[in-house]
């Protein structure tokens, strides 16, 4: 709250609803505001046309193998919980996960896109700014 820039915790909106007023009070302390520090949600991102689709090719992605990695040695994380913490779902999902992170103070977002392939991260990166970006400015 002192030096730093910015702040990337791996929290849901409700951990950030509850978290950012908490970081408001520290800043305000050092004699700094919330808006002088990037709030970032760095997040696991499966975009398809269906549910269906998008969940299939995150459990393909090596995402699923990194959350499967990070739970080695503890208690084992269920998919509805990977669910909670990533944006899984069609472009509309997307939408408003995004908008949820906003709500709650969040003012950047780094994408990991899920996918295997350069070809498949292009193609991702396309359906991302043809179906999801123009919903924000």
């Amino acid at each position: 709250a002192k030096n730093g820039q910015g702040w990337i915790p791996g929290l849901t909106p409700e951990q950030f609803s509850e978290a950012v007023p908490r970081l408001s009070l520290y800043l305000k302390e050092n004699g700094r505001k919330l808006g002088e520090i990037d709030i970032v949600r760095e997040i696991s991102l499966s975009q398809a046309d269906t549910l269906e689709k998008a969940i299939e090719k995150y459990k393909n992605s090596p995402a699923q193998a990194h959350m499967n990695s990070l739970s080695k040695g503890k208690k084992l994380v269920d998919f509805d919980e990977e669910m909670r913490y990533s944006l899984i779902g069609t472009p509309d999902y997307i939408i408003k996960g995004i908008e949820t992170y906003l709500d709650v103070g969040v003012t950047h977002f780094m994408f990991n896109l899920t996918v295997r392939t350069p070809d498949e991260l292009f193609e991702g990166i396309r359906d991302f700014s043809e179906k999801v970006m123009p919903s924000f400015n």
